[in-house]
Parts: C-alpha cells; sequence; structure tokens
C-alpha cells in the first residue's frame, strides 16, 4: 500500500512539474533509489521541487525502514551532516533552496575560485598552449603563447603527443609519437626501454619460473611463443590447474600445441604429471 502511494505521488508530481511554468528549484530524484539497484538512467530520475523531494525521501524512508542508506539520505535531509546541523520540515527545505538558488545564479564564491581548476587554468592560461621542448628532454611541459609556439621549431604541443627515446647510444631525447624512428628501431621509447629492463628475473615482482617440456622460461609470454600457444594456457598448466586431471578431449581441443588423436596418452594425467611446473624464484630481492 504505502509503495503504491510512494509512486501515485511521483507520477502526479512527474505529471504536474511538467505543466509548471514557474521558473522553480528543481532536484533530480531516483524512483528507484540506487541503494536497491535503481540506474541513473532517465526513466529512473525525476524532476522534482525540494519540497516534493523532502516528502518523496520521507515516503521511501516509511517503506523502507531497515534500509540504511535510505534512512541516512532522509536523515541528512533534516538534520543535515556533523558539520552543518540544522531540523527542517518540507516547506522550510523548500524556501532555503530556493533562497540560495537565487543568490548562487551565475555567482562563483570567491573561496571557490581559488580551488576550481577551470576557473584557475581559464585566467592563467588563456590563449597559451602547453608544449615540449625537444632539445631538453628532462624538461616539464610549460605554456606558451601560439607566435612562440610557431616561431620556435623545438617546441611541439603537447596535444600531438611525445615521449622520451634513447638511440642506441643511451643518448636521450624528445620526440614526437609519430617519429619513423620509433618505428625502424633506431629509437626507442622510454615506456619500451623500461618494459624491457623489467622483463623477467629482472621486474621488481618476479615470481619463478615457467617449466614445460620444452624448457624453463622466465615469462609466461616466452614460453606461449615457444609453444604458439596463450599465455594465460601456459599459466593455467604451470600454476592454477597444474594437478587438475585431463579427462575430456575438450581440455586439449582447443590447444595449438596437443592432439586431439592423442588424447590417450593424456586421459588421467594431471598437467604436472606431463611436464608443467612452476618453479619458485629462491633468490633474495
Amino acid at each position: 500500500m504505502k509503495e503504491e502511494r510512494y509512486r501515485s505521488f511521483i507520477q502526479n508530481c512527474i505529471h504536474a512539474n511538467s505543466l509548471s511554468s514557474n521558473n522553480d528549484v528543481w532536484e533530480k530524484h531516483h524512483i528507484i533509489p540506487k541503494c536497491l539497484g535503481g540506474p541513473d538512467s532517465d526513466s529512473n530520475l525525476a524532476k522534482l521541487t525540494p519540497r516534493q523531494h523532502y516528502i518523496a525521501h520521507a515516503m521511501l524512508a516509511k517503506i523502507y525502514p531497515k534500509n540504511l542508506r535510505i534512512q541516512q539520505a532522509f536523515w541528512i535531509m533534516i538534520h543535515g551532516t556533523d558539520k552543518h546541523k540544522r531540523h527542517y520540515k518540507s516547506t522550510l527545505y523548500e524556501l532555503l533552496k530556493k533562497r540560495r538558488s537565487e543568490l548562487m545564479k551565475g555567482i562563483m564564491p570567491e573561496q571557490f575560485k581559488e580551488h576550481n581548476p577551470a576557473v584557475r587554468n581559464t585566467e592563467l592560461f588563456s590563449g597559451k598552449i602547453r608544449v615540449f621542448d625537444l632539445n631538453n628532454p628532462n624538461s616539464a611541459s610549460f605554456w606558451v603563447s601560439k607566435e612562440e609556439l610557431l616561431s620556435n621549431k623545438n617546441l611541439v604541443a603537447w596535444s600531438k603527443g611525445t615521449t622520451i627515446a634513447y638511440d642506441k647510444l643511451g643518448n636521450k631525447s624528445r620526440v614526437e609519437v609519430t617519429d619513423k624512428r620509433l618505428q625502424d628501431g633506431s629509437l626507442i621509447s622510454l615506456g619500451k626501454k623500461i618494459a624491457t629492463n623489467n622483463k623477467g628475473t629482472n621486474n621488481a615482482s618476479f615470481k619463478g619460473f615457467y617449466s614445460t617440456p620444452l624448457g624453463i622460461f622466465a615469462t609466461s609470454l616466452e614460453a606461449a611463443e615457444r609453444h604458439g600457444i596463450h599465455w594465460q594456457t601456459i599459466i593455467g598448466r604451470c600454476v592454477t590447474d597444474n594437478d587438475k586431471k585431463i579427462i575430456h578431449p575438450n581440455s586439449i581441443r582447443r590447444s595449438s600445441d596437443l592432439k586431439t588423436e592423442n588424447f590417450d596418452n593424456f586421459k588421467g594425467k594431471s598437467w604436472n604429471e606431463l611436464g608443467w611446473s612452476f618453479i619458485p624464484d629462491t633468490q633474495p630481492k
């Protein structure tokens, strides 16, 4: 009964508000509360006046007396937060909301401007472009005027995309990501260099080796490349499914390195028995 009254109230509010020509303060209300699985879609959002919004939450609090989130939402509407104590009825709540809305129209309080990136950046960087200096790979990005960018060939716009790169002698430079030298291998990007240096046993999170019938590998990717299968399959055989027995042809049907016609050779055996395992790293870091 309470739920029917709540839904009827919401529908009546939606209908009345759609016909209203008043420039009222509106608040969005989730018809089905988010804590009950209600989505953020338009079909679940109702445009209510502050008083209607207050009453809607009061009705929800009665319908779901044991739902903590619904009770907290209504409690805050009535009493505020620990920092801002208050005690509002629906009419007072609506009156204060309208007053605040009128006072805030087109105004941003000074104390908010200092911490608002949009306002701060507009004032500081209006008409400027963020750039990198190709001659100084160690420098951070900075802002210049459009005229400075066009007159200095060593500057490149941050939006175009650049990266730190190294040549074969280890010399460091900053280049655009479209630089052909990154493609032909004469330069290697910083990200690729870090990935290469942190590969296998050099990686701080290295846990051990993957032992397979074709050898011992420091990474699952190396083992996967050697076997011609996916790296997740390597982890499965060596770690997560190592003790799992092969009991059906489907277990190997999708593995390009094993043939289903040889299923009898694998049937009833675990991956460990077939020569797959993980060898933990015992070396101190």
